[in-house]
């Protein structure tokens, strides 16, 4: 798959564009729906398959008090879409000049660039352009007009419950991992780079990779065994997620920190994907070090215990 981040990178040299737009947070079950029409039809007409996606939220600039907090950043969105057998995806930088664009001027610059536009392919309740003046309605007057195809795409739904980023991300602030798994199509993952800490869980014998989880919705604070991956190395571990209130006294933000089991190398930089498979307790303050001390040996051992447990990923 190729990406690319202006129209100029990409020339189609006249092969039919069938083109699907979204955020694609989650590359959940729906997500996967759409792609699939978009590349199948493409594959049919012997054309490209297209995906039209963003760097960050539109929200992030026009509303940042009211932007969503992400089910994955940019990184793994980009990973995920590679593996959807689409031929190219746009990746738009959201910028606040490009949020001043409208939503008809925007389906007339990528119909006039992706010539011939074929097909575009949204969910029902997509939106795009300033002040989200593009919709279905929009695309579905302009269609017979700019001669492209709108497939009519029902929501995706999992027991009649919908599948959608919104939800899922309620789940995961709900703890709720198989759910979330059902709607993704996959395990879910906490993901991002690894960045700096302050060296705490070194200092008592614990050393932690900090993950850079901003933007991240999480799952509630507390301590869960997890598998990680990194690079193609899998391993096992326990991961915190919380404020640490005996390490540090005022706390200003969440903290994701992963301690590997017989693992001691420098990563930082480097891209891991955390996989929960269980709550092991909640996060609490001890009276002293040595009180945490023992508590985290305790931990690890419950971890091993839920590596080896039928169905861990409620608890």
């Amino acid at each position: 798959m190729q990406i690319i981040r202006k129209l100029e990178d990409y020339d189609n040299q006249g092969q039919g564009v069938f083109c699907t737009i979204g955020m694609f947070d989650g590359l959940h079950l729906g997500h996967q729906h759409v792609i699939q029409n978009t590349v199948t039809e493409a594959r049919k007409a012997g054309g490209v398959a297209l995906g039209i996606t963003f760097d960050q939220h539109p929200a992030k600039v026009v509303a940042p008090e009211h932007a969503p907090e992400m089910i994955y950043p940019l990184s793994k969105r980009k990973k995920l879409l590679a593996t959807t057998d689409l031929d190219v995806a746009w990746v738009i930088p959201f910028t606040t000049q490009f949020s001043q664009i409208t939503g008809q001027r925007f389906l007339e610059d990528i119909c006039k660039h992706f010539l011939p536009l074929k097909q575009i392919c949204v969910g029902p309740d997509f939106h795009f352009g300033h002040k989200r003046s593009g919709n279905f309605q929009l695309l579905k007057i302009e269609a017979p007009r700019l001669g492209f195809e709108l497939p009519e795409i029902q929501l995706v739904k999992d027991s009649e419950d919908e599948i959608s980023s919104t939800v899922i991300r309620t789940l995961i602030r709900e703890g709720k991992f198989a759910e979330v798994d059902r709607k993704l199509g996959r395990p879910y993952e906490i993901c991002g780079a690894v960045i700096q800490g302050q060296k705490m869980g070194r200092s008592i014998g614990f050393p932690t990779a900090n993950l850079d989880s901003t933007d991240l919705v999480l799952p509630p604070n507390g301590v869960y065994a997890v598998n990680v991956t990194l690079a193609e190395e899998q391993i096992k571990g326990v991961m915190n997620i919380g404020l640490r209130p005996t390490l540090d006294s005022a706390p200003s933000r969440r903290i994701v920190e992963v301690h590997l089991f017989d693992f001691d190398e420098q990563i930082y930089d480097h891209s891991i994907e955390i996989q929960p498979i269980g709550q092991i307790r909640h996060e609490i303050k001890f009276p002293t070090i040595e009180a945490l001390k023992s508590q985290i040996e305790i931990d690890c051992l419950k971890a091993c215990l839920l590596y080896t447990s039928p169905s861990p990923r409620d608890r």
